[in-house]
């Protein structure tokens, strides 16, 4: 499972975070031939927010978890506490 801070302060962040977590799985996948491994990804963000979580549950579809990311952006964040417990 990997947590994703998204809050607006986060937007340089984000990208480079998508990319590395990408590469995690990618790099599980071919280290560990025929393994079957399942990713699950929790944005969160403010907890007042109105988009306050993106939630992707646990699935062993490769594809998912790219398409995931990619939909992900910065957003919120007006300064007010972030929701980690929430994410947790």
């Amino acid at each position: 499972m990997f947590i994703l801070d998204c809050t607006g302060s986060m937007g340089s962040w984000i990208t480079a975070s998508k990319d590395e977590i990408t590469s995690i799985i990618e790099y599980v996948r071919t280290q560990n031939y025929g393994i079957q491994i399942r990713v699950s990804i929790i944005a969160y963000r403010d907890i007042r927010d109105t988009k306050r979580f993106e939630v992707l549950p646990f699935t062993e579809e490769t594809a998912l978890p790219k398409k995931f990311l990619a939909g992900l952006e910065a957003d919120g964040g007006d300064d007010g506490p972030e929701d980690i417990a929430g994410g947790f």
